[in-house]
């Protein structure tokens, strides 16, 4: 770059999502009208596909007569940028429509838009005498080839953009193309829309670190066939996946999950994941799965709770007249979930015998999903059953056994070895998918990930071996050697310094933090695996020896904590989730709860307590009855012994209003038996 040309950005590699538009028709135009009348009617069209690009921001890098090329992630980047990117690309192929409808020249109206979208790792830097910003690179290539394979007046896009935007849009495979200088065939797809409600939870990330799923032809084809029953015979099928912390199952999910929507257009995907933290929460699993399809948020004013539940209801019910309404469907689902209906005429016979009413809430549920299947086959998928609560695991038992009318509905479930031999009973005659460690292969671990395409064969067996075909430890290595030099340099001395343990691993990548971002890390951690920025600050405004070590201010705190946020995403140690259980609050996840379970354990002891009290003091502002256990957890490990024991005896009592009395029981009897607060605990 010239010195008279001053640098605004760095040069470095950067995870983009480039896109490729065309105008199809546009030389037949110019040969008809005179080349200035040509270039008025290009000017005027960019004007208008440049102001969609903008308002979806992107980078417009360059136009190329009746071309142009658009950057997303450089030079800055958000979460969901790959959503972005397609987006505008279905956007600016409806102002090309609009634009033509009003043209005056015949010709014009035969003009069409074709939209290719890549995402990938490309060098973003200043090139040329005029030292022009830009990114280079094979994704650059492959974005073209994507918008040369689209038909007119169409989005494409590559299986790595697919992995960023599953569940936001309706797609369709197409047949498989070879880029120029491979042999291999890779995967397109063509976007047909956006989907009015989210199909089931997204995670994005900052980060570049593509990876292919290997070993796992037969348990896909297990799950394929499986799928194909159920949609065939129309009755409900459960399935379990289990296998040790790591192995891949949720995983296996998602990728089958991805693969299945590609396929069947018409399918509705819905999923929902237990947490640890919420284990004891009535129906947690079935309150996420309908608060995301709805867009609930804890904090709804009521009526809006109310209309975005009966709304949404309305979606999947159709307009097929039964013996029930939707409204008495949403009412019924929403008291389970913790939507509060006054003077409902559908729950207030119910009002004394919770159980009835659940067993009505079931049945609705149930005619929910079948009405949803009318349209095509149903599949909910639900993470981390170990830490379901028992009225989740009722409701999963009733739908599996469901023979009322005929219901093509999957349940895809995953859970630890563990909870196998703890729910004998529960899963008696539940389809079981077992998975094994991945083959300990160096060949293996090469296809998985193709940025060690160079490295040798002696440090590919190493990482294998070391990982001994856990699938979380070997990721978590991999990223791990990537920070180092040129990979095609290493040998067996380098790999004979991997981390014995995956322990060890989660530390060093812990380590590898910014003092911000490790203090981050380690407060978010406090919350649980599913945690929110505000929890965050909270703890960092509460330790003062912390924010005093860091140079943190109330002034530029919640700058810090949002870089130190930031900096997880790129290292792919947390991700932000799509919707929150706050309104106006960015919700988090943890990449995986081991991850958190070593982050808490290295916060001392000291500042826990301070955390606990200030995340339990701002979830108690914010939480709505059903979550009362949570905070009553956290204020039990402040010491906060009496504001606990309240919580406590709130989440007993709705728990007892579900009709779990046991539950309640044991809530109730925990309350009472909580010590005096402890002296110099959270409270101050």
């Amino acid at each position: 770059m010239p010195a008279d040309v001053e640098s605004k950005f760095p040069e470095e590699r950067r995870l983009v999502s480039v896109l490729f538009a065309d105008i199809l028709g546009f030389s037949a135009l110019a040969d008809q009208l005179d080349f200035e009348v040509v270039g008025d009617i290009l000017k005027e069209l960019w004007i208008e596909l440049d102001q969609i690009i903008e308002d979806y921001g992107g980078y417009i890098d360059k136009h190329i007569g009746d071309a142009f090329m658009v950057v997303w992630g450089a030079p800055s980047a958000l979460e969901d940028d790959a959503e972005r990117a397609v987006s505008a690309g279905l956007a600016i192929i409806k102002g090309l429509e609009k634009f033509v409808q009003n043209a005056n020249h015949p010709a014009a109206k035969l003009l069409q838009l074709r939209v290719g979208v890549h995402t990938g790792l490309a060098l973003a830097a200043y090139v040329g005498i005029r030292g022009e910003y830009t990114v280079l690179g094979n994704t650059v290539n492959v974005a073209k080839r994507m918008e040369e394979n689209a038909p007119a007046g169409s989005v494409v896009v590559s299986e790595a953009t697919l992995q960023f935007i599953r569940g936001a849009y309706q797609v369709k495979s197409l047949p498989p193309i070879q880029l120029k200088g491979t042999k291999r065939l890779v995967n397109i797809f063509q976007v047909l829309g956006e989907l009015p409600q989210p199909t089931k939870l997204r995670y994005r990330s900052k980060g570049g670190l593509e990876t292919i799923l290997v070993a796992r032809e037969g348990d896909l084809a297990r799950l394929e066939a499986l799928f194909e029953q159920t949609r065939n015979q129309k009755t409900p099928h459960f399935v379990l996946v289990s296998g040790d912390v790591g192995i891949g199952k949720s995983r296996l999910l998602f990728e089958f999950a991805g693969q299945l929507e590609v396929n069947n257009p018409l399918l509705t995907v819905m999923s929902s994941r237990a947490l640890e933290q919420t284990s004891q929460v009535p129906y947690y699993i079935w309150k996420e799965l309908w608060s995301n399809r709805f867009e609930l948020n804890d904090d709804d004013p009521v009526e809006s709770a109310r209309k975005k539940t009966i709304d949404g209801v309305r979606t999947l019910w159709g307009r097929t007249l039964g013996e029930v309404t939707a409204v008495e469907a949403a009412h019924f689902l929403g008291d389970q979930i913790g939507i509060q209906w006054e003077k409902s005429r559908y729950l207030d016979s119910f009002s004394s015998d919770p159980k009835l009413r659940t067993e009505r809430s079931f049945f609705l549920q149930a005619e929910l999903f079948y009405r949803a299947s009318q349209r095509g086959p149903v599949v909910l998928i639900l993470d981390d059953l170990q830490w379901a609560d028992s009225g989740s695991l009722d409701m999963i038992d009733y739908l599996r056994k469901y023979k009322d009318r005929k219901l093509p509905l999957l349940i895809l479930a995953s859970a630890r070895t563990e909870f196998i031999k703890d729910q004998s009973e529960f899963l008696d005659n539940a389809e079981l998918i077992e998975l094994s460690p991945l083959p300990i292969s160096g060949e293996i671990v090469r296809e998985a990930y193709p940025a060690l395409q160079k490295a040798p064969d002696s440090l590919l067996l190493a990482l294998a071996e070391r990982s001994q075909g856990n699938p979380y430890f070997l990721e978590e290595l991999v990223k791990n050697m990537l920070t180092l030099d040129d990979i095609s340099m290493m040998d067996i001395d380098v790999s004979s310094q991997l981390p014995q343990s995956l322990h060890m691993l989660l530390q060093s990548r812990l380590d590898s933090l910014s003092l911000e971002g490790r203090a981050t890390a380690l407060f978010a951690a406090v919350v649980g695996r599913v945690f929110w920025k505000g929890a965050v600050l909270a703890a960092f405004r509460r330790s003062t020896g912390v924010t005093e070590a860091l140079k943190v201010s109330g002034h530029n705190i919640v700058g810090k904590v949002q870089v130190a946020l930031d900096e997880l995403m790129e290292k792919e140690m947390a991700f932000p989730r799509v919707g929150s259980a706050f309104s106006g609050e960015r919700e988090y996840i943890f990449k995986h709860s081991l991850l958190r379970d070593v982050a808490y354990e290295r916060l001392p002891k000291k500042n826990r307590v301070d955390s606990h009290y200030a995340i339990a003091e701002w979830l108690a502002e914010r939480t709505s009855p059903e979550r009362s256990v949570t905070v009553a957890h956290h204020y039990e490990a402040a010491g906060i012994y009496d504001k606990a024991q309240d919580f406590y005896t709130k989440a007993a009592e709705h728990a007892r209003s579900k009709g779990y009395n046991e539950e309640a029981d044991d809530l109730q009897y925990h309350a009472r038996t909580l010590p005096e607060n402890n002296i110099g605990s959270g409270e101050k």
